[in-house]
């Protein structure tokens, strides 16, 4: 696979704080590269899609407020 441009579809972006994929290479150990893309790791919340970052700084605010 061959990442020419990064476009994000807003399937692949997180809702919260805008993270979306980035274009990297792998390297194997006689350092030959391939192209990857590497995207964030979102989850399904109220109706959106947001990152596990963001997930888990959400669940810290809102035990913050119960206590």
């Amino acid at each position: 696979m061959h990442v020419t441009h990064l476009y994000a579809p807003v399937a692949w972006v997180c809702q919260v704080c805008g993270k979306k994929p980035v274009a990297g290479r792998d390297r194997s150990h006689s350092m030959r590269q391939s192209h990857r893309s590497i995207r964030p790791n979102l989850q399904s919340y109220k109706n959106g899609k947001i990152c596990t970052r963001c997930l888990r700084t959400l669940k810290r605010k809102t035990n913050a407020n119960t206590v």
